[in-house]
């Protein structure tokens, strides 16, 4: 039996290090889905004390369409405030858990909020939704000698706010000797958008290097009355939601590479490029009913945003290049399997939002839960995937260790001696002769349909938002060229991944090494699905309530 160099087992362990450090899976929420301009007023009783705060929320026009759908009963096209009023109530009472995007506090005191109420909604011209509630105080608040600060942001960023130009806030009712400071918060930078949007869900509490970028996404209103004493600066909060923010917009969960790892700068990059195309696509849509030259950006701004969603952040690249390491497929299989996924990925967001909304006349609040139970099946798919991954190659060692044990004695029966690395005809890597059949889909069906179950929510927006104006064929073109895309770079880096395993054999000194190797990179890829599965599926479980 040959040993395996020691060059050969650091190279492994220096690999899968590596792959660990980069890859190991948290589950965040990735860059902003949702765009908010947000007005205030704070409001005051006769004895000078805060009561409430009257916010007055509008969404950007893709969310706004795509939260309105199948809230029109009587067909007329116009969104009366009975029709929005379930959509208001959703709204509203969904931002509990997230605190509302609304932290108030003076000094250490932070005065805990009552119910909302007043709550509904109201549907511009331009097709813009405008939520309007009221958010209480469980008890009347009068700052003692500090400053009041009300921030108005959400810390995973997933929502991006920002204050009305003309009028972001107002005192109603305050004493004469109160006065209120607007802070609009800095332009942020590419590489602090992605640093925030890489927060995992589940984080309580802020790492210190995290603190600052928080604070610089905060709209902040500072009230001051009569003589008051200079407070410290105000510490990032950090919220734990598990739903939907607002009840309706689709998360498109993703994982948390290494924080400041060598491609924190790349993925900072892509993050903000792939927030600034989405906002393109959606521009490009509209400008569609006006010149349908426009369509043609409609679709290469979506090809690009599938590049960069492939390219950043997410699951299906993960799963695929981790299955073909795992099976030992070639460059060629690999790429096929990718496509597939992502073809079906775009299949699936057509028939949810055709089907619901076309079909069943049914509400975003209806689809987004649909999502939501898709991605639950798609990540025990996932599960399923790595447990079988897992098992095969660990009863794969076995076998040929047993073989390599009963062989070992000498043929000095004159039987011919097989191949190093090879016994009874059972090959430790995947026979060439196989490799050069057509791929079965019954053998890859698994990873494509658990990858490709879950629509993207991008996709998701995009179909509403052109459906909602008609625009069919531009839709579901446009989420097709989203799958191209996203096909393509998932392709690619199954492809580096195969090539990356096909290095490090090369430089085994000898058949039992490959083995050994082969082994390793087998076990590891499946424990990475496996494990990636259960993160993402608690995720899942507990934003639909279930866990």
């Amino acid at each position: 039996m040959n040993p395996v160099s020691g060059g050969v087992r650091r190279i492994a362990l220096f690999v899968g290090l590596a792959l660990a450090a980069l890859l190991y899976p948290q589950e965040t929420r990735t860059h902003p889905h949702v765009l908010v301009v947000a007005a205030t007023d704070v409001v005051f009783n006769d004895a000078g004390e805060i009561t409430e705060m009257r916010h007055r929320w509008v969404f950007d026009l893709p969310f706004s369409i795509y939260a309105v759908e199948g809230l029109d009963v009587n067909g007329d096209k116009v969104y009366s405030r009975e029709e929005l009023a379930p959509l208001a109530e959703v709204n509203a009472t969904s931002l509990e858990e997230y605190d509302y995007f609304t932290f108030l506090y003076s000094g250490d005191e932070e005065p805990p909020y009552g119910k909302p109420k007043d709550y509904w909604l109201e549907r511009a011209v331009d097709g813009t939704l405008t939520l309007h509630y009221t958010l209480t105080l469980e008890a009347p608040y009068k700052p003692h000698g500090l400053p009041v600060e009300i921030g108005i942001y959400d810390p995973e960023y997933f929502v991006a706010f920002s204050l009305d130009e003309k009028e972001p806030a107002r005192l109603i009712n305050a004493p004469a000797d109160c006065k209120l400071t607007v802070r609009r918060p800095p332009p942020l930078d590419a590489a602090a958008a992605a640093k925030l949007a890489e927060l995992p869900a589940s984080m309580r509490e802020l790492p210190a290097e995290y603190t600052g970028l928080v604070t610089d996404i905060e709209n902040r209103l500072t009230i001051t009355c009569g003589d008051v004493v200079a407070a410290a600066e105000p510490q990032a909060r950090a919220i734990e939601p598990s739903g939907t923010p607002f009840g309706v917009a689709p998360i498109e969960p993703g994982f948390k590479p290494g924080s400041g790892g060598p491609f924190a700068k790349f993925l900072s990059w892509v993050s903000a490029q792939q927030s600034r195309f989405y906002r393109l696509i959606s521009d490009a849509v509209t400008a569609t009913k006006e010149s349908p030259l426009a369509a043609f950006s409609v679709l290469a701004f979506a090809f690009i945003y599938g590049v960069l969603h492939a390219a950043g952040p997410g699951h299906g690249k993960a799963v695929i290049s981790s299955y073909v390491l795992a099976n030992g497929e070639t460059a060629r299989r690999g790429a096929i399997i990718a496509f597939l996924a992502a073809m079906l990925q775009a299949v699936s967001a057509i028939a949810i939002v055709g089907v619901m909304t076309l079909v069943l006349r049914m509400t975003s609040a209806s689809m987004t839960r649909t999502a939501g139970l898709l991605e639950i099946a798609s990540y025990v798919l996932i599960v399923a995937i790595g447990v079988s991954l897992v098992w095969r190659a660990v009863r794969g060692r076995g076998a040929s260790r047993a073989h390599a044990h009963a062989h070992a004695h000498s043929h000095d029966d004159g039987q011919e001696h097989l191949p190093d690395g090879s016994c009874c005809g059972h090959a430790h890597a995947p026979d060439p002769a196989s490799l050069k059949q057509p791929l079965s889909l019954a053998s890859a069906w698994s990873a494509i349909l658990a990858v490709g179950i879950r629509p993207c929510s991008g996709a998701l927006i995009l179909l509403v938002f052109c459906f909602a104006q008609e625009m069919y064929l531009l839709g579901v073109a446009g989420t097709f060229a989203m799958a191209v895309g996203t096909g393509g770079i998932t392709a690619a880096i199954a492809s580096s991944a195969l090539g990356a395993r096909a290095l490090v054999a090369r430089l085994a000194r000898s058949p039992a090494s490959t083995a050994t190797l082969s082994f390793a990179i087998e076990l590891g890829a499946g424990a990475f699905v496996l494990l990636f599965g259960l993160v993402f599926l608690a995720g899942a479980l507990g934003r639909q309530g279930m866990i």
